[in-house]
């Protein structure tokens, strides 16, 4: 599991305890993570930053998260870019990330 992956599945479980009880809390979680938004912080002791995306597709199915490094590798590409998916099964009451 890749540390984005992680990180995803510490929010989840941050705030799937802000959202207990309320009616579509798992939802509501996954709309808070939808927009545009920065990560900074640290990795491997050095400063970071990336732009994250994430939006609905597949009929309101899946949240695709795009995640990438503003920092550059030397071919001039980024240094780091992910694309995952994240979906929530109402009957099992889980949550799915695949990337």
């Amino acid at each position: 599991m890749n540390r984005f992956n992680i990180a995803i599945a510490a929010l989840a479980m941050l705030w799937n305890g802000a959202f207990a009880g309320e009616p579509g809390h798992s939802e509501a979680m996954l709309d808070r993570l939808a927009g545009h938004w920065v990560l900074t912080g640290k990795i491997a002791r050095k400063q970071t930053t990336h732009d994250i995306s994430a939006d609905w597709t597949l009929n309101h199915g899946y949240l695709r998260i795009h995640e990438l490094s503003r920092e550059k590798a030397p071919s001039g590409e980024p240094s780091y870019e992910a694309i995952i998916f994240i979906a929530y099964d109402a009957k099992t009451e889980e949550y799915s990330a695949f990337g």
